[in-house]
């Protein structure tokens, strides 16, 4: 958003229609120290003036994404821990010392920090959690005590995807399942008073939308509160008008934040992106995208979509 040429329409409409915002780009680790011990200064700058630009215009509801994200991390640390470059000890020293670089300087502004995200994940023989293999297990509780440490006042997030809904499970066995992998480490990080809550990333696909019971059991189910962290419904799959399409999407939109509101125990529900073309779900960058994504509430000019009024319209009925 701050790099488009539309950054005062899109401030806008941040202005007039949120009041939460993820603050994400420069905190992913390989941006914020893409060589051992050297911070990216134009990173944390970066970061400080978006937080800055969105308080000015009311937002003060901002939310930090992520610390650690075990698959996505510099090149110098994940070859040290896959290789074995970076022993246990090590990086029991590099995971909380990075933690209080990034928090420090956001303590009192960024109110909410998504402290792992993704864990224990493995996408392939090169992209996968190291630090699980490194560490163990317990190295996301390391991450949460540091952001505990760093900022006691911060509301703390364990992050996934596809932990939603519990239907449609069977194609996981349980210790692949990120239904029962969330509940094994909220239960966990919860007895210490390490977290305060779990993140639903939900990228929905249209043509597979969840139910609206389904979410707000599985929801409440946590024994936590819950945060829909990254919420988008991709059309690239649905076929027909732009009206029909449309409007399967405001449903879906629609079925979601009134799970929400109905399940009692989620506190907050956070768009990926604005404006269609905005989306990663367009970006050419990414393999899967495609330009029939239109994914969020918004069109490529930033105009409501019937998914904007649905969501409205939930709110207005409360």
């Amino acid at each position: 958003m701050f790099d488009s040429p539309n950054r005062p329409q899109l401030l806008d409409v941040f202005a007039r229609d949120f009041n939460l915002a993820t603050l994400h780009s420069g905190f992913y680790w390989n941006a914020w120290e893409p060589e051992p011990g050297k911070i990216n200064q134009t990173a944390l700058t970066d970061m400080q003036v978006q937080a800055a630009t969105l308080q000015s215009i009311g937002i003060t509801d901002l939310r930090g994404h992520p610390l650690v994200f075990p698959t996505v991390e510099p090149a110098w640390l994940m070859d040290g821990l896959k290789g074995g470059q970076i022993k246990k000890a090590q990086a029991i020293d590099v995971l909380p010392q990075h933690i209080h670089t990034v928090m420090t300087p956001f303590k009192g502004v960024i109110g909410e920090w998504a402290v792992v995200n993704e864990p224990y994940r493995f996408y392939g023989p090169d992209r996968g959690d190291y630090w699980k293999l490194v560490i163990g297990e317990e190295y996301v509780e390391l991450a949460f005590r540091a952001a505990r440490e760093a900022d006691p006042a911060a509301k703390l997030l364990l992050n996934d995807y596809d932990n939603h809904a519990i239907s449609g499970r069977n194609r996981y066995s349980s210790d692949q399942d990120p239904i029962h992998r969330s509940k094994l480490l909220i239960e966990r990080l919860k007895t210490k008073g390490l977290v305060d809550g779990l993140g639903l990333q939900m990228h929905l696909q249209a043509d597979k939308p969840p139910k609206k019971d389904d979410l707000i059991e599985t929801m409440r189910g946590y024994g936590v509160p819950v945060h829909i962290t990254e919420l988008d419904v991709n059309l690239k799959n649905v076929i027909g008008s732009d009206d029909a399409r449309f409007a399967l999407q405001a449903q879906i939109f629609a079925d979601v934040l009134d799970a929400a509101l109905a399940s009692g125990v989620c506190q907050s529900v956070c768009l990926w992106e604005f404006g269609d073309k905005y989306s990663w779900l367009e970006d050419p960058w990414f393999d899967f995208a495609s330009p029939l994504a239109g994914g969020t509430p918004y069109n490529d000019a930033l105009k409501p979509k019937p998914a904007y009024d649905a969501m409205k319209q939930v709110l207005l009925s409360r």
